[in-house]
């Protein structure tokens, strides 16, 4: 009798503490998550006021350039794109398309120096490349988060509650283009070298 009492309490016992464990990968894997959603808000604020800084470059600019309207165009539609994303997956295909407008803009600008002299265009510039440099790092640390989460949700046992209790893999906040350098696309541009400055 008292071997099954013994038995008894220790599938009791292994129960408790498989329903503990479990517990803790669930709330582990929500942690995670969490953590993910956090640091890509991060991105959104960056995108945002990027977003908010193009019409102030392209009004600065435009007095120069009166024979570039595509590549304003470009831009703009790129920012109204951004603006209108709601999912990752839009939100990173928009950020690869106003990275681009607004690569093709920077090589339009050296065409122009009297741009280049004005000082609010410099001003903008500097706060363009400051959201940049903000944007690549916080790129970074989305793509750190979202591999600490799939990598938590691929391990074994960690897979059976993600699975069951529908956690999926998480989107990397990838901007390049096959055959693009990917470091090259995550380092913000250099616009003091752009306005003359070293």
């Amino acid at each position: 009798m008292e071997i099954i009492v013994t038995c008894v309490f220790l599938l009791i016992l292994t129960a408790v503490g498989a329903a503990v464990y479990l517990i803790y990968i669930y709330n582990s894997l929500v942690r995670l998550r969490q953590s993910y959603s956090s640091v890509f808000s991060n991105v959104d604020v960056q995108l945002l006021y990027r977003y908010d800084l193009i019409p102030q470059i392209v009004a600065a600019a435009k007095s120069y350039m009166d024979y570039e309207g595509t590549t304003f165009k470009e831009v703009v539609e790129a920012r109204q794109n951004g603006m209108a994303a709601s999912s990752i997956d839009d939100k990173v295909a928009a950020d690869k398309r106003m990275t681009a407008a607004l690569g093709q803009l920077r090589v339009t600008f050296e065409n122009y120096p009297g741009l280049k002299a004005n000082e609010q265009f410099q001003t903008l510039m500097r706060e363009l490349s400051d959201t940049e440099n903000k944007l690549a790092a916080a790129r970074r640390s989305v793509n750190s988060a979202a591999k600490e989460y799939n990598i938590a949700c691929e391990l074994f046992p960690n897979v059976l509650v993600a699975k069951r209790f529908g956690h999926e893999k998480v989107p990397m906040f990838d901007i390049t283009d096959a055959g693009v350098d990917k470091a090259a696309a995550l380092k913000a541009p250099n616009v003091g070298a752009m306005l003359g400055n070293k």
